[in-house]
């Protein structure tokens, strides 16, 4: 591998090599490795600092802020990229190093464009800005199995953010879906009031979400032994409500979560809606996780 690169390459998407080839023979681009762990909530708008080594995996909206290797010189073997949703944005690099070689055959940071062209980067030169049409870009770093740099950090600006529309969802009508969500609206789905003997779920696959109460009224006990509203993060029931009145909006911190109601044989009341926002996707959840709930709620 030649340390001594030092120019920055723009070339077309190339196939990348495996860690393990002790050639230059082409294979093609390879699947994005999942993090071991769900991949880390990235930071919230409008500023939104993104790590690969963090936050690999993740599909975030944003209309500006940066993306980054992270400290220090970059690991061997990675497959690591983001996702943002942002409209027309402009990248411009802050720092640059990234083992180079013909094709960046070695090292390689790929900016992939929905709407436009991809380009692949490598060597020691910042590369000059680059102005990319469509709705999303993709940042990926591929690394061999030797050799390390320091690896980059870019800025992006956008016009605007793109990306699912806020959803609407109903015990009643979507009992036992898994979707995936940003934002949106979560209710019983009964009117006036629910019924007797239900229990009914609907998982949303957001990381990091808050979730707001514009109306709640479940009939009351001290330990919600009657009818209860359950929230649970990655299949871990975190709140157990019911009763009537204002609540105080609850933070969840992980990868998805399920809201649920169960209720016993008499007495209903009006019930409920939640108003959620998440600060991303999650690209990769465990499906253990998205089905845990129903035996553990």
């Amino acid at each position: 591998t030649p340390p001594n690169a030092s120019n920055a390459t723009a070339v077309p998407f190339p196939p990348v090599t495996p860690p393990n080839a002790s050639n230059a023979t082409a294979v093609p681009f390879p699947p994005l490795t999942p993090p071991t762990a769900p991949p880390t909530a990235a930071p919230s708008t409008p500023n939104m600092a993104l790590v690969l080594h963090s936050h690999s995996g993740a599909v975030v909206q944003a209309v500006a802020g940066s993306v980054s290797d992270g400290e220090g010189d970059y690991a061997n073997n990675i497959n690591q990229a983001v996702t943002v949703r942002g409209i027309n944005c402009l990248l411009t690099f802050t720092s640059f190093s990234v083992e180079a070689g013909s094709n960046c055959r070695f090292d390689a940071l790929h900016i992939e464009a929905e709407g436009g062209a991809s380009r692949t980067l490598c060597g020691e030169n910042k590369p000059e800005p680059i102005q990319l049409t469509g709705d999303a870009f993709t940042v990926r770093l591929v690394t061999d199995h030797s050799v390390t740099r320091s690896g980059f950090e870019l800025t992006f600006a956008c016009e605007g953010t793109s990306g699912p529309a806020p959803v609407g969802l109903s015990l009643r009508e979507d009992a036992g879906r898994v979707v995936p969500a940003l934002s949106g609206i979560i209710d019983d789905g009964y009117s006036p009031v629910y019924e007797n003997n239900l229990d009914e779920s609907v998982t949303v696959i957001g990381r990091d979400c808050l979730l707001e109460f514009p109306s709640f009224d479940v009939e009351n006990h001290g330990s919600c032994d009657f009818d209860v509203v359950t929230i649970a993060v990655d299949g871990e029931v975190q709140e157990r409500m019911c009763g009537s009145g204002p609540k105080a909006p609850v933070q969840l911190t992980g990868g998805s979560f399920t809201v649920r109601l169960v209720t016993d044989g008499s007495v209903v009341r009006p019930g409920f809606s939640i108003a959620f926002t998440c600060e991303a996707q999650t690209a990769f959840g465990t499906l253990a996780a998205m089905h845990k709930h129903t035996a553990s709620l």
